[in-house]
């Protein structure tokens, strides 16, 4: 592995650990290599799978949202001992942007305890410094995130797993599908480069007694079948193993829209030909021949209506059935049997999860799924055990549909969530052993000073999936242009179905096309357009698609691309497609992606 100097440098200071075996399953709980329980507490922050070459936020010069390792610090403070990365094998290509900020102060203890406690929160004391911060030498000049590997974006996620397991924290990477189709244009270089990533990453043995590989993000978005996720899961997991790394697995489930399981659920192993689900059986029959059998867990997606729009079994005895029937039936005896009586119990471990807390449904969703998970109160059903395991979605302030667990300032935390994940879910933050403790929804923290010219941010995605990145010169508003629609699975809502449009907008002219553009998509029944991200449509009353793409990033270079997109709803999806599609009034060559299930 071809390390940078900074990376180095972490190296050397950082204590070295005695050889240590990755995580496994023991039943339906996760131990380590000691044979102790391990119960993850973790959020999602992404950014290693939307072009910005880093976790997203850091673009200030105040260090706490500005600076990665003080960032960090604050999280291992909130409680949380886990975390999941996505990424983009993709990214991996890209130029890494510099997040070197100047006149960036590293903040006293005080300042840092204060930003991490409610306030008006007493005797917090002195905080816990970080185990294996960087060397005091890197912030010479008052420079931050100066220690960050330049060369490539794949050595500074490296970097990033790294200092985050060698700082107390279980890591999960997530190869994110909506950005990166790797997995589906060419299965054999994806299980390579995964090999390959795998092989780099547990080098170090402490890094790999800590490391989850999440393999695919919610293959619904791109309607992966069970059949061809057996296929795919096996290849990757074994191409992984011939490395000779111990880590432990995570997979998701896909193509079970009629149990209303999407975003990564749709484990059910019964009801399978009734209700017309697609079936995880094979998978899990040939698992149970693998050597690694007992290093995977199951970890599924749930999320409230506001961001699914599937309002069928969201709460209640309702969701609760839904949850023990997908995976909840899992976690205790029998487990999954086969047909030779041979039988597995599984962990599982929710990827996402999360809300603004806005709706009275997100909130009473909230609510029964903390009691799902705690298997307390109506959702003790018998059909499942405790769920402990999780990682909220997110801990990025531009996540459209559910917020962050900080402001849109990425300093103030969302108190409401951070004391549901305390009062609900076992989260313990540093703040709690205090003496005195604040009020349970207290008023937002001052904002520190800030350079006057932050870097921006880029726009906020209305999914829990964060949007491509930066601006391309603006010139001629009129170009040759191809249109190329991923069509997700369908799922029911509460008048007809609705499915993901992932739109893709190729310049295939000589000159660049301005942002303000105007696209037209017709052809499907669509009723109406449910969400949206990267542009603002509407619907005309002969159901055609019409919008902007208003933003100055939006603008489109000849050869380059951008993707938008949308949920639809409409009576008859499954089996129509659009036919046509118009950007400045021309019309584009339309190229149709997967179709779904």
């Amino acid at each position: 592995m071809k390390l940078t100097l900074p990376a180095i440098v972490l190296l050397v200071v950082m204590v070295t650990s005695p050889l240590a075996a990755g995580l496994k399953a023991s039943g339906s709980k996760i131990i380590d290599s000691s044979g102790n329980e391990v119960t993850l507490k973790g959020f999602n922050w992404f950014g290693f799978n939307n072009g910005q070459t880093m976790v997203d936020g850091l673009w200030s010069n105040n260090a706490l949202s500005g600076d990665f390792a003080t960032v960090v610090r604050r999280q291992k403070l909130l409680g949380f001992n886990a975390v999941r990365l996505p990424f983009s094998f993709k990214d991996f290509d890209l130029t890494p942007r510099d997040f070197e900020r100047q006149n960036c102060i590293i903040p006293t203890d005080k300042v840092l305890a204060e930003s991490v406690a409610p306030l008006g929160t007493k005797n917090l004391g002195a905080p816990p410094a970080l185990e294996n911060p960087p060397p005091k030498s890197a912030y010479a000049g008052n420079t931050c995130n100066g220690y960050l590997p330049k060369n490539s974006v794949r050595d500074r996620f490296m970097y990033v797993v790294e200092f985050y397991a060698k700082n107390g924290f279980y890591v999960m990477i997530d190869n994110h599908l909506r950005e990166d189709q790797t997995a589906l244009e060419d299965p054999d270089a994806w299980a390579s480069k995964y090999a390959d990533l795998i092989k780099d990453l547990t080098a170090d043995k402490e890094v790999e007694s800590k490391l989850i590989v999440d393999i695919l993000n919610e293959p619904d978005n791109y309607g992966v079948s069970w059949d061809e996720m057996t296929d795919l899961y096996l290849l990757a997991m074994d191409q992984i193993e011939a490395t000779g790394a111990n880590v432990m697995y995570a997979v998701e489930g896909t193509q079970q829209g009629l149990l209303f399981a999407n975003w990564g659920d749709g484990f059910a192993t019964e009801r399978i030909e009734e209700l017309g689900l697609g079936d995880p059986r094979p998978f899990f029959n040939k698992l149970m021949t693998k050597p690694y059998k007992n290093r995977v867990m199951l970890s599924p997606h749930v999320y409230p209506s506001s961001v699914t729009f599937n309002t069928n079994n969201a709460t209640g005895d309702g969701l609760f059935y839904r949850l023990s029937t997908s995976f909840g039936t899992k976690t205790q005896e029998p487990g999954y049997c086969n047909s030779n009586g041979d039988c597995i119990i599984f962990p599982i471990a929710i990827g996402e999860f999360g809300s603004k807390f806005e709706m009275e449904d997100d909130i009473t969703f909230m609510n029964d799924f903390a009691d799902y998970l705690n298997n307390e109160g109506p959702a003790k059903d018998g059909r499942h055990v405790a769920i402990p395991n999780w990682f909220y979605w997110s801990w990025n302030a531009n996540s459209g549909d559910t917020g962050g667990l900080v402001t849109d300032n990425w300093i103030d935390l969302e108190w409401r969530k951070m004391q549901y994940l305390e009062n609900n879910l076992g989260l313990e933050p540093w703040y709690t052993r205090s003496d005195d403790k604040a009020s349970p929804v207290p008023e937002p923290l001052p904002v520190p000073p800030t350079d006057p010219s932050p870097v921006p941010p880029p726009p906020p995605p209305t999914v829990p999936s964060p949007p491509p990145p930066p601006p391309l010169p603006p010139t001629d508003p009129s170009a040759a242009c191809s249109v190329r629609i991923e069509k997700s699975g369908i799922w029911p809502t509460a008048t007809a179905s609705a499915r993901v449009y992932n739109v893709f907008v190729t310049n295939t002219g000589s000159d660049t096309i301005k942002s303000g553009w105007d696209l037209e998509i017709s052809g499907d029944p669509i009723t109406a357009i449910l969400s949206a991200w990267n542009w603002e449509p509407s619907l005309t009353n002969t159901g055609t698609i019409r919008g902007k793409g208003t933003e100055s990033w939006l603008s489109i270079a000849p050869g380059s691309e951008v993707n938008i997109g949308l949920i639809i709803e409409g009576p008859n999806l499954s089996n129509t497609s659009p036919n046509a599609a118009t950007l400045n009034g021309q019309a584009c060559a339309l190229e149709q992606g997967r179709i779904g299930y």
